[in-house]
């Protein structure tokens, strides 16, 4: 696959192409595949007020990777950040540039507005991910330990 990579806001329309990605995705890191249903994807990550932010990266007009972040605040520090929920790279297309165009596309979003700061959680076994992000420049974060609670149904 070849040709220059755009990266673009995602809409309506893409549902099918980030509904494949995600599915990539959770293979990749033995998760079951995304539940989440057109509607939920509009009103998620689809237009300026939609909480999470989603850039998709373009090749010759397919779809073949995608980035999604929301920003958080600390309250300590008074400080933006940035957390990526999900950084995916079709099979096809890994290795040609596609992980990195959308990585500087979310960087320069930060920097425009005003954030310093990206962060994101890697599945442990994801050794090539390790890598791609230590590649970029990213290190482990060694201070902060992630938890996760379930919330169980009433």
């Amino acid at each position: 696959m070849s040709g220059a990579i755009r990266c673009r806001w995602a809409e309506a329309p893409d549902f099918a192409a980030v509904l494949a990605l995600s599915g990539q995705l959770a293979r990749h890191i033995e998760e079951d595949g995304p539940s989440f249903t057109a509607a939920a994807f509009r009103a998620s990550h689809v237009g300026p007020d939609a909480p999470m932010k989603l850039l998709l990266a373009e090749r010759g007009g397919r779809v073949v990777g995608l980035a999604a972040w929301t920003v958080v605040h600390e309250l300590f520090s008074g400080a933006a950040g940035l957390y990526i929920s999900d950084l995916v790279v079709d099979r096809d297309a890994r290795g040609q540039g596609v992980g990195r165009a959308l990585m500087a596309a979310v960087q320069a979003w930060a920097r425009a507005a005003g954030i310093r700061k990206l962060g994101w959680d890697v599945w442990h076994a994801n050794a090539s991910a390790m890598a791609f992000y230590e590649g970029l420049g990213a290190r482990a974060d060694r201070e902060a330990v992630p938890y996760r609670l379930t919330v169980d149904e009433a």
